[in-house]
């Protein structure tokens, strides 16, 4: 057993393996991997499962790796400025009358 990264095979294997009735210990010991490691594959798996049975979205999409009816990351980023720009902008105005009047 060592710190080596391990191929994606290896991990499916295990995690067959232990779901089809041994336990991890043996799984972990015959494949000469950590059992930390194994209970970490078997629980990404379940993570995953989770995350798609929570939020289908239509195969196309994912393939373009973008949920349908999502904005991009750089149209999401102009926006934000923009939002920003306007915000400051007010902010701006409102100090000055604060400040005027302040003086009077």
């Amino acid at each position: 057993m060592g710190t080596k990264h391990t191929d994606p095979q290896t991990r499916a294997l295990a995690v067959e393996q232990v779901r089809a009735g041994r336990s991890v210990k043996e799984v972990a010991e015959e494949l000469k991997v950590n059992r930390a490691a194994v209970y970490r594959w078997l629980d990404s798996g379940k993570q995953k499962r989770a995350k798609r049975a929570a939020n289908p979205a239509p195969h196309r999409a994912r393939r373009r790796g973008r949920p349908p009816g999502s904005v991009s990351r750089s149209g999401e980023v102009d926006a934000l400025r923009a939002q920003v720009a306007q915000l400051s902008a007010e902010s701006e105005k409102l100090r000055a009358t604060v400040i005027r009047l302040a003086v009077a």
